[in-house]
């Protein structure tokens, strides 16, 4: 795996868990993909361009031998922008593996099309017609339109899905 597409998985994965304090990841943290070294390796790039917060842990002989990160807002910006305006070149792995458990009729992939399928609009319409206060009826609405602009959706659904503002109006 090249540098840049390490720099990827980590940063992503620094993002994934930005709620957190300062995070030590380790191999079982991104699928064994990375060794150790090459955690310590790549968070000190992202470290020395701004993307992370780095407290590296070292030897007397200077060699890193652990480390604790914590993503910026400058990191932030760049995993949200898929890598548009990174200090440093940063290629993020979109063939990312899902696992659904329990589910009928999922079906996850490029291109991909089912035959059973939700109309929104007369979601929409339900939420209207049921017997729940407007407030509520609001905030399904509300959530349901940041459910749809989430990016993982808007890519999974791709063109299937009209826009959320057109699909909303009154």
């Amino acid at each position: 795996m090249k540098d840049n597409e390490m720099r990827g998985v980590l940063l992503a994965k620094y993002y994934e868990r930005r709620r957190e304090q300062y995070i030590e990841l380790q191999p079982p943290d991104v699928a064994d993909a990375l060794s150790k070294q090459d955690i310590l390796c790549v968070s000190q790039q992202l470290y020395e361009h701004g993307l992370i917060e780095w407290k590296a842990e070292r030897r007397g002989t200077g060699q890193m031998t652990a480390g604790r990160g914590h993503i910026t807002a400058c990191g932030v910006d760049v995993v949200e922008n898929e890598g548009v305006g990174a200090p440093i070149r940063i290629t993020f792995d979109h063939s990312t593996h899902y696992s659904v458990h329990s589910s009928a009729g999922v079906q996850i992939g490029n291109g991909n099309t089912q035959g059973d399928s939700v109309n929104l609009k007369q979601l929409i319409e339900a939420i209207e017609k049921s017997g729940a206060s407007m407030q509520e009826k609001e905030e399904a609405k509300s959530r349901l339109a940041a459910f749809l602009r989430h990016p993982l959706v808007a890519t999974v659904a791709g063109k299937l899905v009209p826009s959320v503002d057109k699909l909303l109006v009154r």
